[in-house]
């Protein structure tokens, strides 16, 4: 963890630019959601060229620490960092302005604090003991590679190879941490575009954020990173955040492949709005994009985790595709059946918003999330038919490529859910004019409060078990 901050705070002050807050003054959050994947991922490949080399005990925080000492001890850099400091306290400031004659400000911040305290805790879920944390673990303590044969290795995405850092520094418990970062953003950036309070309260109590918090996995992760960062750049259409976004869908598809269902409708409508200038970007142009800091990274990250993916089943995309890579290996074959079919029982679209059962409570988006994208799939404009957002359209495209060909588990729709509602600031819609259905309204984002304070109770109460007594918890 100690590394991660480093190389993070490296990554800010090196990409940052002051004339760029002028000119668009959200910059600061598409700056801080591209460091935060970037550090993430340099990490990785440090992580997993680290493991190749058999030098897992090297401690990578003393030299991320030196070159961030490095760093500001040159003078323009340090007023970049003493800027960007400025920037987030002046913009913390203006939200809590904007709500400070309301409670409201103060009950988003329970939830936030809530869920700060499920992040805190050790590895104790099934997948991440196992695979994204264990194997990293393993490397770490032999200090070489290994292939055991198990299908489960070749699920490493880049983002899990820098869990051997947190082992180095002892700082196991903040690997959960890690995916409440982004949060915290993502939760200003709501609050900034003076979404509805109702939303608010209902993605904020999106029980499957206590899975996404407490499990050890990078899917919020990655996933909230490039949310936020086309949320800036939809509104601006700034070049730079357009090489942001485009570097950090990379990144994300390179710590899983899944992340592909997300991104291709980010790629279809960047296409689109710039379909006149395409075919008159001149070769420099090109050549100064691919050859920036933040795409380096992205590509370097994608060729690494194919590469590595190839090394270990002959297949770089693997799981997937394994009819053409590994033609006759039955084996391989049913594997990938079996994860595409995970969780796609009868009616799994209902059970990825209601629990089928006490113990997935936390493992759905909740009624309330299925209430209001009922909503917005069906009624996207208001009374005054005002233009569609694009981020709604969006989020909803990525829900139906989800439905088509994700596994039926909730966990994977951060992006739809964020996306669809971001910014929204009535929910005025014309089935909320009946006084019956507003009644339901209520009381099922009252049954979704209700889920989420329970789980997260639960998990609190299980860290405050482990810190007691680490065996028995």
């Amino acid at each position: 963890m100690i590394s991660f901050i480093f190389n993070f705070l490296i990554c800010a002050i090196f990409l940052s630019k002051n004339n760029q807050f002028k000119d668009n003054d959200e910059s600061i959050y598409s700056l801080t959601a591209i460091s935060l994947l970037i550090s993430f991922a340099i990490n990785g490949l440090l992580g997993l060229t680290f493991i190749f080399l058999k030098i897992t005990y090297l401690p990578l925080f003393i030299f991320s620490a030196s070159i961030f000492i490095l760093m500001i001890s040159n003078v323009n850099l340090r007023r970049n960092l003493i800027f960007l400091k400025n920037i987030c306290v002046k913009e913390s400031i203006q939200i809590f302005d904007l709500y400070k004659k309301s409670n409201f400000i103060k009950l988003v911040f329970i939830f936030l604090f809530l869920l700060l305290l499920v992040s805190l805790g050790p590895i104790n879920h099934s997948d991440a003991a196992n695979a994204y944390v264990g194997y990293p673990y393993k490397f770490w303590l032999k200090n070489q590679h290994f292939i055991d044969g198990d299908l489960n290795q070749g699920l490493l995405g880049l983002g899990d190879f820098s869990n051997i850092f947190y082992f180095q520094d002892r700082t196991i418990w903040l690997i959960r941490f890690t995916e409440f970062l982004p949060l915290i953003p993502i939760l200003f950036l709501i609050l900034r575009r003076k979404t509805n309070k109702i939303i608010v309260y209902t993605i904020m109590s999106t029980p499957v954020f206590i899975q996404w918090m407490s499990i050890g996995k990078n899917n919020f992760f990655s996933d909230a990173c490039v949310v936020i960062i086309f949320l800036v750049w939809e509104k601006n259409k700034d070049k730079r955040d357009l090489l942001f976004l485009i570097s950090a869908s990379l990144i994300s598809i390179s710590f899983k492949v899944s992340s592909i269902l997300i991104c291709f409708p980010i790629y279809l409508f960047i296409i689109y709005f710039y379909r006149y200038q395409i075919s008159k970007i001149n070769f420099k142009e090109f050549f100064d994009f691919v050859l920036s800091f933040p795409l380096l990274i992205a590509i370097l990250s994608l060729i690494t985790i194919f590469s590595y993916r190839f090394y270990l089943h002959q297949n770089p995309f693997y799981p997937l595709l394994t009819s053409f890579f590994n033609p006759g290996d039955k084996q391989l074959s049913d594997w990938e059946t079996l994860l595409k079919g995970w969780n796609r029982t009868t009616f799994f679209q209902l059970w990825i918003f209601i629990p089928k059962s006490i113990g997935k409570i936390s493992f759905v988006l909740g009624p309330a999330n299925l209430i209001l994208f009922l909503f917005y799939s069906f009624v996207v404009v208001n009374k005054k038919r005002k233009k569609i957002r694009t981020n709604t359209i969006l989020g909803i495209s990525q829900f139906i490529l989800l439905l088509l060909f994700a596994q039926g588990r909730a966990d994977y729709y951060v992006s739809p859910i964020l996306l669809t509602y971001v910014g929204v600031e009535s929910i005025d819609l014309p089935l909320t004019k009946n006084n019956f259905v507003k009644k339901i309204i209520s009381f099922v984002l009252i049954m979704q409060l209700f889920m989420f304070i329970a789980s997260s109770i639960y998990l609190i109460y299980t860290n405050f078990l482990t810190i007691k007594n680490y065996e028995n918890s």
